[in-house]
């Protein structure tokens, strides 16, 4: 089955390997400025590990695509990530429900 293309007011980015101190700058860049779309989709199924600091670097990404009245939804994230937001309780904030 093929994947579905984000609307037209939209655009995926997808992250793949770490997200942590070494990557943290890098990714925050490139969600905020990959696109002018309203809305940004960051698909998460290929991060292997994400720290503290790759949830960081989501939520301020998310804080300044808002800035620019600009929104962000994080989706696929992997079990690892999903046992982090759940602890941390931040998966709402990224648009990804949690059972915490």
């Amino acid at each position: 089955m093929a994947a579905e293309e984000p609307a037209l007011d939209t655009d995926l980015v997808e992250l793949s390997g770490d997200l942590d101190m070494a990557t943290a700058h890098d990714v925050v860049v490139r969600i905020v400025e990959a696109t002018d779309e309203v809305q940004v989709i960051v698909d998460l199924s290929a991060v292997e590990f994400m720290d503290s600091t790759g949830l960081w670097a989501l939520l301020e990404a998310k804080r300044l695509l808002e800035e620019k009245d600009r929104t962000m939804i994080a989706v696929n994230p992997t079990a690892q990530m999903m046992c982090i937001l759940d602890v941390t309780q931040m998966g709402a904030a990224l648009g990804i429900e949690t059972d915490a």
